[in-house]
């Protein structure tokens, strides 16, 4: 291939074979709170974040049934497609979490400049969540799921697995979270001997507190990311408005690295914000949420997420 897709392929290689996607929320609210959200109870996010956190449905007085679009979009065209199931069955909850990374297609060249034809790459991952509430305040939560990736007629797999935990402190009116995210192994890599595949694991601990006399929810989460060498620190806040309205914001410190310079883009690099909507029940007890958000990556640009659920 000639010089210039060799530069291409590089970079977008580099980024899909370390899967790097897999450590940043993909639904909205998760993604305006800035993944802050380890400690967070009946979020969609919770299968990709911390899998305790979705043991919460059960405490419903009847079985619960959640379905899920959403859809991220990234600079240069990138883009996630994902859709959620959720059931609750007397003290636990289930969970099918499919998503699909779209990296574009791309045109190839050989050695003398000549079209040889245009190639795609992609991700799609596929897990199952399941959650229970082990007595009155311990929830704990397991993902466990495959990873599949192709560039052009290249393939690499990946088995992923998360184990996550949750304590209520009623008397604070405080959860705390912890998570051993994205562990797994790697069942075929792209190219062990140049660019060895990675999967970005994490060990993350977090706390939500909802504040006596404001309408807010603060959220904290610290750890370590895998090739990060400095423990990373995240904070979110979400402000409960009249109508079902939710406003959300945080700043991720694991992401203000993308900042390269001095400008107002940079300076405000892993910041994010974002709004949701949830109706009141309505015909046959269902109930819809909306949700949206914006997240700066500083010199690379803005990322977006929507989603659009029914409970019912």
């Amino acid at each position: 291939m000639a010089a210039l897709i060799n530069v291409v392929l590089s970079t977008a290689v580099w980024s899909q074979t370390s899967f790097e996607w897999l450590a940043d929320a993909a639904h909205p609210r998760g993604l305006a709170l800035a993944n802050s959200t380890i400690a967070a109870q009946l979020q969609t996010e919770a299968v990709g974040l911390n899998p305790a956190g979705l043991a919460a449905i059960a405490d419903s007085s009847r079985p619960v049934r959640r379905v899920e679009f959403g859809l991220r979009i990234y600079p240069a065209g990138i883009s996630q497609r994902a859709v959620q199931l959720v059931m609750s069955a007397r003290s636990q909850v289930v969970a099918l979490d499919i998503r699909n990374m779209n990296y574009g297609n791309f045109q190839g060249y050989d050695i003398d400049g000549q079209e040889t034809g245009n190639y795609g790459a992609g991700d799609l991952l596929v897990r199952a969540a399941i959650a229970r509430r082990m007595g009155r305040i311990i929830t704990v939560g397991a993902t466990v799921g495959g990873l599949f990736s192709w560039l052009e007629e290249v393939r690499a797999g990946t088995l992923l697995w998360s184990l996550g935990l949750q304590l209520a402190v009623p008397r604070f009116d405080l959860r705390l979270g912890a998570v051993a995210q994205n562990r797994g192994r790697i069942l075929k890599q792209y190219n062990p001997s140049d660019y060895p595949d990675e999967v970005p694991t994490a060990l993350l601990v977090g706390a939500a507190k909802t504040l006596a006399h404001l309408p807010l929810t603060l959220y904290v989460t610290a750890g370590r990311l895998e090739g990060v060498h400095h423990p990373v620190w995240r904070l979110g806040g979400e402000f409960a408005l009249p109508l079902g309205i939710q406003f959300r914001l945080g700043v991720d410190e694991g992401k203000t690295d993308y900042a390269r310079g001095a400008t107002y883009s940079d300076l405000l690099s892993g910041f994010s914000l974002g709004l949701g909507l949830v109706t009141s029940r309505g015909h046959r007890d269902r109930r819809l949420t909306v949700d949206g958000a914006v997240k700066n990556l500083g010199p690379l640009g803005l990322s977006s997420a929507f989603a659009l659920g029914l409970e019912f």
